[in-house]
């Protein structure tokens, strides 16, 4: 008798607990839309303020090895989750410079009329002109290794 009363309590509680969480899920539902509206609407001033921020920047990948960005092409939003693709340079010091795309995917952790902030960023693909595909995958294990994971950039 006593089991069946303490599976209800926990029961009961567990259901309390979705109550109180769904408004929230509801609420980050909306926020999402919003962030996919707003963010396909101002697109062209993020890409010049993610340009700004990012065009020239350089990560170290092996000693003889460096990934930089060139220039942020394009930047789309579907609910909270963002994708940019840019294009870059390998430079090598043995093998002949690559060029190509590189699609990194993330989650917009915050979104105002002052900056957007990025979280649980991943590189999705990487292509590039003078690789294998086998090094690419290379490439892109190292990048997601090397890729600041939480970053804010003003949107002003």
């Amino acid at each position: 008798m006593k089991t069946k009363h303490t599976q209800i309590k926990k029961s009961l509680i567990v259901v309390i607990g979705l109550l109180f969480m769904l408004p929230t899920a509801i609420l980050n539902a909306q926020d999402c839309r919003v962030v996919e509206a707003i963010g396909n609407g101002t697109k062209e001033l993020i890409l010049r303020q993610l340009n700004d921020k990012t065009r020239g920047e350089v990560y170290k990948i092996s000693r003889r090895k460096k990934l930089i960005i060139n220039k942020v092409e394009t930047i789309g939003f579907k609910g909270c989750r963002v994708t940019v693709v840019a294009h870059v340079t390998l430079k090598r010091k043995i093998r002949r410079d690559a060029k190509g795309r590189v699609t990194i995917s993330g989650t917009v952790s915050e979104f105002n009329r002052n900056r957007i902030c990025f979280n649980n960023t991943k590189v999705d693909k990487i292509r590039l002109s003078n690789t294998f595909r086998i090094g690419e995958g290379f490439y892109k294990w190292i990048a997601n290794k090397v890729l600041p994971n939480n970053r804010c950039y003003s949107v002003r």
